[in-house]
């Protein structure tokens, strides 16, 4: 995405993307971080991860997805969904191509789980999205901006 991005990995070796951005860009994904994952899915976000979110967005979820040209997950902060359904609504209005703007929207917000957190940034990673991507016991996240 157009945002910050962070990929994880399983035992497996596969990866996942995670991204995120706000309007007033408030906070940057940067660096990188392994994870553990437990037989449950459970996750826990990385710290600096966890605290872009929460300046990014008011919501403490995470949105998972699939990412749209990588073999990965991508996940990103609620701010994100907001931004980029005001640029589809604004592109619309611009005159933009209506089926085109109506299949990338869909693409952005088709297949997506939100996952909520909890203070210490641990949520479940949902089983679709966990058994597609084949992770197993590590995530591997890393940040890529905005």
């Amino acid at each position: 995405m157009s945002l910050g991005a962070a990929r994880a990995a399983s035992g497996t070796g596969r990866r996942l993307p995670f991204t995120g951005r706000s309007v007033t860009e408030t906070g940057l994904y940067i660096g990188s971080a392994l994870q553990g994952v437990d037989r449950k899915g459970r996750v826990a976000l990385p710290a600096d991860f966890r605290a872009t979110i929460e300046r990014n967005s008011a919501a403490r979820t995470v949105m998972i997805a699939f990412h749209p040209s990588l073999p990965c997950l991508r996940g990103y902060d609620s701010q994100w969904a907001a931004d980029t359904e005001a640029d589809f609504r604004r592109r619309l209005l611009e005159g933009g191509d209506a089926e085109v703007i109506a299949a990338e929207r869909e693409a952005a917000f088709g297949e997506v789980e939100q996952a909520p957190f909890d203070p210490s940034g641990r949520f479940i990673l949902p089983d679709f999205f966990r058994e597609e991507a084949k992770i197993d016991d590590r995530a591997f996240f890393i940040g890529a901006g905005p």
